[in-house]
C-alpha cells in the first residue's frame, strides 16, 4: 500500500515565509493540512494570501480556522470547499473532519468557544462520522503533552480529549499551543503539535497500513 503523506502546517499567524521554504515537501505531499490561526487576528483576504501560496504547490488543502482568526476566515474556508471545521470530507479514502477555534484565551480573540460549546460542536462533528481516520482540531486535548503552556500548567480541552478517546480515530492534528510541540497518545489516536509555522515548525505524518508516523521538523532560520 502507498504511504499516505501529510504535511501539517499551523500557528502561521500571517507569515507564509515557511511555504516557501518546505516548497519541495508541500509539492510531493497526499495532503496539506492547515490547523488554524493562518491570520493574525485577520479576516478572508490574509488568509486567502497564505491558501493560494499553498495551493499553488498543492491543489489537495484542508484548513480549520484558529481562535486568532477572524470569521471571515472560515466563511472563506468555507466557500473554497476546503474546510473541514465541524464537517467531514473523504479524501483518497481516509475521513477527515475537524474543529476550530479554541478555548477562551489569556487575551481575547475572535473565535473563542467555551469547554460546553466545544463539547456540544464535537458531538455533532463524532454524529457525521464516528470512526474518522484524520482529527484537525486547533485546541488541543487537556493534560496531555501538547496543552502545557511555560508554566507547566495545562490549558488544553477535556472535550477535546474525550472526542479523540472515544473517536478511534488514526491522527489529530493540533496546534495552538506554541511552546508543546510534541507527539501524544490519546486513547488509540496519535496526536501532534507540530508548533508555531511562523517560528519555521511544522510536521510530517506519514500513513501506511494504518500504522502512523510523525515527523517533527523546522526549517533552517
Amino acid at each position: 500500500m502507498k504511504t499516505y503523506r501529510i504535511i501539517h502546517i499551523s500557528d502561521l499567524h500571517g507569515n507564509g515565509e515557511i511555504i516557501d521554504a518546505i516548497a519541495g515537501e508541500i509539492e510531493s505531499a497526499d495532503l496539506v493540512v492547515l490547523s488554524g490561526d493562518l491570520t493574525n487576528f485577520g479576516g478572508k483576504r490574509k488568509a486567502a494570501g497564505i491558501v493560494e501560496a499553498v495551493r499553488r504547490l498543492n491543489a489537495q488543502v484542508f484548513a480549520v480556522p484558529g481562535n486568532c482568526d477572524r470569521a471571515g476566515v472560515g466563511k472563506y474556508l468555507d466557500e473554497e470547499g476546503i474546510s473541514v471545521d465541524g464537517v467531514v470530507r473523504k479524501v483518497n479514502g481516509y475521513t477527515v473532519c475537524g474543529l476550530g477555534g479554541s478555548l477562551p484565551a489569556p487575551v481575547k480573540t475572535p473565535t473563542e468557544f467555551t469547554e460546553e460549546q466545544l463539547a456540544a460542536r464535537l458531538r455533532k462533528l463524532a454524529a457525521q462520522s464516528d470512526t474518522p481516520d484524520i482529527a484537525v482540531i486547533h485546541q488541543p486535548p487537556a493534560n496531555s503533552k501538547l496543552d502545557a503552556v511555560r508554566s507547566g500548567g495545562h490549558v488544553g480541552s477535556g472535550a477535546v480529549r474525550e472526542f479523540l478517546e472515544q473517536s478511534n480515530a488514526l491522527v489529530c492534528l493540533t496546534g495552538h499551543i506554541h511552546e508543546s510541540v510534541g507527539i501524544d497518545t490519546i486513547g488509540a489516536t496519535k496526536a501532534v503539535n507540530p508548533g508555531a509555522a511562523r517560528n519555521g515548525h511544522y510536521a510530517l505524518i506519514e500513513i501506511e497500513d494504518r500504522t502512523v508516523t510523525i515527523s517533527l521538523k523546522k526549517t533552517n532560520p
